[in-house]
């Protein structure tokens, strides 16, 4: 029986295919020494930390990690603040969620700090249980350490609670932690999602009958 749900951050409980293609991609293509098509589909849903890592070892990067992160989070702190929309559905379906007495947690790499401005911009912080950002573990997804944590703090184990994620790294993390998965289709996503037990194109779609077919 599904007692919580576990949502990932970026790309579901916000919209970020703006930023990602607008901002995030130039970006990475700007720094990278060698960049092939495809790799946008490898680090989605990676920490910056990794998605360094990744580029230097395809090819090379035009900086050091120091340099690469600072100038990655200064562009994310305005797209945090200005820029990304809270995905359609969401209060919607986060309300019908806990009427039905399943609690909700956020489980997030990103760091505290862009966490926080999320969750207060659009006022989320009394649906969430438990909060989890990329600060309060040492190794991120596809590493299951955060959901594993994330259960712990809500007193569940992985049978009675599922993940909502976007990205193929989200549903490695999720299924290395023994959760089931739940993926919201995008634009830029569909062939990503084959870790997921099943789909959905719309948040408004994850009922409790949804989590009763798991």
């Amino acid at each position: 029986m599904i007692e919580a749900v576990i949502f990932d951050m970026d790309g579901v409980i916000i919209d970020t295919e703006s930023f990602s293609e607008s901002v995030e991609l130039p970006f990475l293509k700007s720094r990278a020494l060698e960049w092939k098509e495809g790799y946008e589909n490898q680090i989605r849903g990676s920490s910056p930390e990794n998605v360094y890592n990744f580029l230097k070892t395809h090819g090379g990067v035009k900086a050091e990690l120091r340099e690469f992160l600072t100038q990655y989070w200064l562009l994310s702190e305005d797209v945090y603040n200005n820029q990304v929309s809270l995905t359609n559905g969401f209060h919607e379906t986060v309300q019908n969620l806990r009427a039905n007495n399943l609690k909700i947690a956020l489980a997030s790499s990103t760091p505290r700090k862009f966490v926080d401005i999320v969750v207060n911009r659009f006022s989320l912080s009394p649906y969430f249980e438990v909060i989890m950002s990329g600060d309060n573990i040492l190794h991120p997804k596809p590493h299951p350490e955060i959901y594993l944590v994330t259960m712990q703090k809500m007193g569940i184990t992985a049978p009675n609670a599922v993940a909502v994620e976007d990205s193929y790294n989200g549903f490695l993390s999720a299924k290395r932690a023994c959760l089931k998965g739940i993926g919201l289709k995008t634009n830029y996503n569909k062939s990503h999602l084959y870790l997921s037990d099943t789909t959905i194109s719309d948040l408004r779609e994850l009922t409790l009958d949804k989590l009763l077919t798991l």
